[in-house]
């Protein structure tokens, strides 16, 4: 494998193109513009090297590619990505929520439970913590695995992958429904009503999550709290910075997707159809 792709130059493909750049691989990173690719980490200017391009000047097949797109963009895409792939194509899409699988014909498709943690800021991305994919168990994540075990980007396999999936649904559920609402940054959960609702969001996450054959508890909830508590005060999440720039959100594949199966198997979550009304009212018309 030589070739890479990166669709998406937002926070996390610039992040993940940072974490490989000093690898042996011919690597391009997609757009909608074409503009050099800065990371800003600890206060200091971290230049790449690299240049977007538009997807329109792809030419070529790749051996993996990483979708860091927006969730929504997907479908919009799709016949970009179609012409990028070749049989033994990896792709790793490396978006909130999950199921977006299911929007690919393409057999070798992992959707990453993603730790990496960024903001998009005008002409640089800011890089907070974190360089970590999840993916499932087989032959071909083996293979990806050791592709980058020489760069920063840590490939974690994982036998309980479904179970890391929706740990990430519940991470996000929680600290993204309340930046993203209140409009403030992660310093939000030091106000006690917030994080009252934040933990009875999480209960009502975890309960749904088990119903789909998961085997959350309590201290689940404490892990979760914990990772907030490890946030700086002023990072937000991708969910806030989409409301700040009054952008559509990723509701519909986070808070959305929990919500659907929660109404899947008859589950009251009264907490989270407030989230999801609110969520999905600010989201009316602007897609």
């Amino acid at each position: 494998m030589k070739d890479i792709a990166i669709i998406g130059a937002g926070a996390v493909g610039s992040i993940i193109l940072h974490l490989i750049k000093d690898s042996h691989f011919q690597i391009d990173i997609f757009a909608t513009e074409i503009r050099d690719i800065n990371i800003e980490k600890d206060g200091v200017i971290l230049p790449t090297g690299f240049t977007t391009k538009t997807l329109t000047k792809a030419n070529k097949q790749y051996d993996i590619i990483f979708i860091t797109t927006k969730a929504f963009m997907i479908d919009r895409i799709m016949p970009n990505i179609e012409s990028m792939i070749h049989e033994d194509t990896k792709i790793i899409i490396c978006q909130n929520g999950y199921s977006q699988n299911e929007r690919f014909q393409h057999s070798i498709v992992y959707h990453a439970a993603v730790y990496i943690s960024g903001q998009k800021m005008q002409d640089k991305v800011i890089y907070f913590r974190d360089n970590k994919l999840v993916l499932p168990i087989n032959p071909h994540t083996q293979t990806i695995q050791n592709a980058f075990k020489d760069t920063q980007l840590n490939i974690i396999l994982a036998e309980d992958y479904l179970s890391q999936i929706w740990f990430k649904l519940l991470v996000n559920l929680g600290i993204n429904s309340m930046t993203a609402l209140t409009k403030n940054t992660a310093q939000i959960q030091k106000v006690p009503e917030i994080q009252q609702l934040i933990i009875q969001l999480l209960k009502e996450g975890v309960m749904v999550a088990n119903a789909e054959s998961q085997h959350f508890n309590d201290t689940t909830i404490d892990q979760i709290l914990s990772i907030y508590a490890g946030y700086p005060d002023h990072m937000g999440t991708s969910m806030y910075y989409d409301m700040l720039n009054q952008s559509p959100t990723e509701y519909e594949f986070i808070q959305g997707y929990i919500y659907e199966r929660a109404r899947y198997h008859h589950l009251a979550t009264p907490t989270l159809d407030i989230i999801y009304a609110l969520l999905k009212g600010y989201q009316f018309s602007r897609i």
